[in-house]
């Protein structure tokens, strides 16, 4: 047992060492408080003021606020659905400080790192929307669930196209490609700063002031 506990206290002091699980560590810790902040807007508009299973089965006159739900939406959205954004810059942010860059550039870099591999044009096909049925009941469904385009005309839903980025890739469904880019941006801007051969030398005529 004793042997045990001493392999588990290396493999934890090591993984306390090394500066990426180090990172990804404080980086979880500092986002908790959002997280729990998303998780209010869920109670709320899952929990309290909902008529469909919810607190307003029972007490209906709860659902009187049912005109604040679009802002628990907007904070459930913020704080959850737009995680692997908020990951991004925490993350980046940690590694930066580890690496002694204690500036918002490496943060910057990681986030427009982040907007160049993220997908910004969704075609019809992918299209999700949200259905508001008459009884106030929401579903999550695909835009091609209710348009067809017969086939005679010669195009697809395919060839319908809007500019954005879907929350699949702010999602956690997009959780790895974030941390997966915040570790690799932030270490290539540390490296392309500290590279001499890319400082611009002045001569020395010219004041620093």
């Amino acid at each position: 047992m004793n042997k045990l506990v001493d392999a588990l206290s290396w493999v934890a002091m090591k993984c306390t060492q090394n500066k990426y699980l180090n990172a990804i560590k404080n980086t979880f810790q500092n986002y908790m408080p959002i997280s729990l902040t998303g998780a209010v807007g869920i109670f709320w508009i899952n929990v309290l003021v909902n008529d469909h299973g919810g607190l307003g089965t029972v007490f209906p006159l709860i659902m009187d606020l049912k005109i604040f739900n679009p802002i628990f939406e907007a904070l459930n959205y913020a704080a959850i659905s737009c995680i692997s954004i908020i990951i991004v810059l925490l993350l980046s942010s940690e590694i930066a400080q580890a690496n002694g860059d204690y500036d918002i550039y490496p943060v910057i870099v990681s986030f427009i790192c982040w907007l160049i591999v993220t997908p910004h044009i969704i075609d019809g096909l992918h299209i999700n929307v949200l259905l508001h049925t008459g009884g106030g009941a929401i579903i999550h469904t695909k835009l091609s669930t209710f348009v067809h385009i017969p086939p005679s005309i010669g195009i697809t839903l395919k060839d319908f196209t809007t500019q954005g980025i879907g929350s699949i890739y702010t999602s956690l469904s997009g959780l790895f490609t974030a941390m997966f880019v915040a570790i690799f941006a932030t270490e290539l801007y540390h490296l392309l700063r500290n590279c001499d051969c890319l400082l611009i030398k002045l001569p020395s005529q010219v004041s620093t002031n």
